[in-house]
């Protein structure tokens, strides 16, 4: 099953909100009525039914109600270590320090398994125990505060972000909650419905592969619905930030080549690299030169060849190039292609410009040459004057 790039971007945005920790766990948890023998337990079945019909209605005391508890809870531990092989399965300092007033409310007491960050895993221990003749359930264990909530998720859609007013609403600005209902903070119907029903798509899709876990509770009068991650859940989005992390590296890594030299300052593109540049080295002066239409003005370099780093600047306005790893700083190198656009994004080739105008072309032909505007042509024209003026 494929995630939605709105599912990814919510699995990764609510990733760097969490800590390795918060994720849920499951355990296996292996009850018994409380003073009901074991040397049978595996032929009876012993889930508690409730204590209408048990002695413990009539236990005189907290304290007696207690050794009771212990004493079953012994006994089914006991009973669990004979079973030689779910050895090492249980987590014997786990549950067993109960307060006596739930031991009166439910009537049994439970011995853990070791927790599993795989429910799945938790769901196969289940049923070796149940063929076993145990009764037994999972318990979820739940981090303090969920991932995410549905209302956080509203705000990383446009179409319901704007319409929500959370004023009145519990929000933790510090850990990036809002607390309440989708109809809590939209008040347009048909749109909350809208929301609810895509939230709720997005939560039971990540829930199916396994990757969250949907919590509800309360927080302060206020229901609000949101999701806990898995294990799995915390590796699949560290995963797709990687590849967002890789995919960036390689965008923003140069070829070889030959490129312009735009300068973030002025954006000039007086200056290219020759066919010596090396994008994993660091740029030194003989790596640059002028411009072919630069090179007749007789133009010196403001740096020697054998400058490096902080040195390299631009020929026009001295503005340092590069950056503190001796690489050229973003957006400096351009494509050739890519050279000179005017304010339409048409480009205009600066060699050829010269060369129409040199040849007598009017603006307006050269305009009609580009497919741009007379006053583009004008402007780039005005551009290049003042370049030769300066040299």
């Amino acid at each position: 099953m494929e995630l939605s790039e709105l599912e990814k971007e919510l699995l990764i945005k609510t990733f760097k909100r969490v800590t390795e920790n918060d994720v849920v766990s499951w355990r296996v948890a292996v009850r018994a009525q409380i003073d009901q023998t074991m040397t049978e337990a595996a032929a009876q079945t012993i889930m508690a039914r409730g204590v209408a019909h048990s002695h413990l209605l009539c236990a005189s005391s907290d304290s007696q109600l207690s050794n009771a508890a212990s004493g079953t809870l012994s006994a089914l531990r006991g009973h669990l270590e004979n079973l030689g092989s779910v050895r090492g399965v249980f987590d014997w300092g786990y549950g067993g320090s109960k307060e006596p007033a739930i031991w009166r409310e439910l009537g049994y007491v439970a011995h853990f398994s070791k927790r599993k960050s795989i429910r799945s895993e938790a769901e196969a221990l289940q049923g070796r125990l149940t063929e076993m003749g145990l009764d037994c359930f999972i318990v979820a264990e739940m981090p303090a505060l969920p991932a995410i909530t549905e209302l956080s998720v509203c705000r990383l859609i446009p179409r319901f972000a704007k319409e929500m007013v959370v004023d009145r609403l519990p929000v933790d600005q510090q850990n990036g909650l809002i607390y309440g209902s989708i109809t809590d903070a939209i008040k347009d119907e048909k749109l909350a419905a809208e929301a609810k029903s895509t939230i709720d798509g997005v939560f039971e899709h990540l829930e199916k592969m396994t990757l969250v876990s949907r919590v509800n509770g309360v927080r302060l009068c206020w229901e609000w619905s949101g999701f806990v991650f898995t294990r799995e859940g915390i590796n699949v989005a560290r995963d797709l930030e990687e590849q967002i992390r890789r995919r960036a590296k390689e965008d923003a890594r140069v070829a070889p080549g030959i490129y312009h030299v735009r300068c973030p300052a002025c954006t000039r593109t007086e200056m290219v690299t020759t066919v010596d540049f090396d994008p994993d080295r660091p740029v030194r002066g003989w790596m640059l030169d002028f411009a072919d239409k630069f090179k007749r003005l007789n133009w010196s370099l403001p740096f020697k060849p054998s400058d490096v780093g902080q040195n390299i600047v631009c020929s026009h306005c001295q503005t340092v190039l590069i950056g503190t790893d001796n690489r050229f700083l973003s957006g400096v190198l351009v494509d050739q292609a890519a050279e000179t656009e005017d304010v339409d994004g048409r480009k205009i080739d600066d060699e050829e410009l010269l060369r129409l105008v040199d040849s007598g072309k009017s603006q307006v032909e050269i305009a009609g040459i580009f497919g741009c505007s007379k006053q583009a042509v004008s402007k780039r024209l005005k551009a290049l004057r003042e370049a030769e003026a300066v040299a």
